[in-house]
């Protein structure tokens, strides 16, 4: 009985050692096979990633250039693109073009085999900022190296961080004013919050911190009647009083005749 089951044993011995083998065997290739293939894929992306293979032969750079030309634009993304087709990181050129103020936004694709395309969006600039910013039409601020091209704009101050608030107010009040032929050459809104204007016929509105739209509505209901035939002798309208104005002559006073004063 004894000799039966030491013999039983050793065949299962057997048979396990033999099942361990092709088990062990399967591993190994599996293993080979796998850092094969990681080889392989290293080689072959270390390939792709030399600057040598598929270099970039053509950059198309499109957009309707005003403030923005191609050539500089192409000497931003240039240090990029000595990478070759694959090595070449999109975000970085991306960055590059972000980097340059008149722009708003640009796509960048690469095209097969060795194309790098580039679309520009120039900003929209609707009014001046400060001494050195402007306001594009989403009321994003940028700074510009030359704002020469931007004569004719409104021109707005603000505190930093009011850059829309101040934007979007100049549109209501220039909606206001439009009826008469009127509009702002200038807005400010100082430290204090209270509202000064000027309109395009140089006279000054000053508005204050409460009621800024009461106020200049109250302007509208006298100009045309009172104030829009004495423009020429005008500089500032106080319009912060409960139920009127003052007017301020940028003539000595003793000089403006009866008539005048209306």
């Amino acid at each position: 009985m004894k000799r039966q089951r030491s013999k039983i044993g050793k065949r299962l011995h057997s048979t396990f050692n033999a099942e361990n083998s092709k088990w062990l065997l399967r591993v190994v290739a599996l293993l080979v096979f796998t850092g094969g293939s990681i080889y392989a894929a290293q080689l072959a992306a270390s390939k792709l990633l030399d600057p040598a293979t598929l270099p970039y032969r053509s950059v198309t750079i499109e957009g309707s250039f005003k403030h923005v030309d191609a050539a500089t634009v192409r000497a931003s993304v240039a240090p990029y693109l000595s990478a070759g087709f694959f090595g070449v990181n999109v975000n970085d050129i991306q960055h590059a073009l972000d980097d340059i103020p008149w722009i708003d936004t640009a796509t960048v694709r690469r095209v097969w085999p060795d194309e790098i395309r580039i679309t520009v969006y120039e900003q929209t600039p609707v009014a001046r900022w400060g001494d050195k910013g402007l306001l594009n039409n989403t009321n994003k601020l940028f700074f510009p190296d030359n704002m020469d091209a931007t004569d004719g704009l409104p021109q707005l101050y603000g505190p930093l961080g009011s850059e829309a608030y101040v934007m979007e107010s100049f549109r209501t009040m220039s909606d206001v004013l439009k009826a008469h032929d009127l509009s702002i050459d200038g807005l400010t809104l100082d430290e204090r919050r209270a509202w000064h204007l000027v309109l395009n016929n140089n006279v000054k509105l000053l508005l204050g911190r409460q009621s800024a739209m009461d106020r200049l509505q109250r302007f509208m209901r006298f100009y045309p009647a009172v104030l829009a035939s004495k423009v020429m002798v005008i500089n500032e309208i106080d319009l912060r009083y409960t139920n009127g104005f003052v007017v301020r002559w940028n003539i000595p006073k003793e000089q403006v005749s009866k008539t005048d004063l209306g």
